[in-house]
């Protein structure tokens, strides 16, 4: 059979809540992994900067130019790395979202249906409205 109106709002309404605790849940995630990397890159460039200055520091400057410059191209690798991880996350994020607002949409045509119906009395119709309206 046919999902009354009411049935209706209450999946556009569960829905809409699994989609922003999907929101909430990337940008955790996205945070989370953002800062590891940053945490984790830091320490290795730190050690690795150190080794290579105790074990491995020429002593011609071609060679020390050599040596600098893995230096130098790794925070441009990790900030590359970082901002693709960012465009991903995003990506998913917006689309996520893009179906939300349609979401809203047919809930706000929804609740106009009910309120519009003949066949519900306006106590009903009021009662539905004030709990669907509140996440609007």
């Amino acid at each position: 059979s046919k999902p009354t109106r009411i049935e209706r709002l209450d999946k556009v309404e569960k829905e809409a809540r699994a989609i922003q605790e999907f929101k909430r849940h990337k940008q955790q995630k996205l945070k989370h992994y953002i800062d590891t990397l940053l945490l984790y890159s830091i320490v290795i460039y730190v050690i690795c900067a150190i080794f290579c200055y105790i074990f491995y520091f020429p002593d011609n400057w071609s060679d020390r130019f050599l040596y600098l410059l893995p230096f130098v191209a790794f925070p441009f690798l990790i900030y590359g790395w970082k901002r693709f991880l960012h465009w991903r996350y995003v990506r998913r994020i917006t689309e996520k979202e893009i179906r939300l607002v349609e979401l809203r949409d047919e809930k706000r045509q929804l609740l106009e249906e009910v309120m519009e119906s003949d066949g519900v009395s306006r106590f009903v119709s009021a009662e539905i409205a004030e709990r669907m309206s509140v996440t609007l």
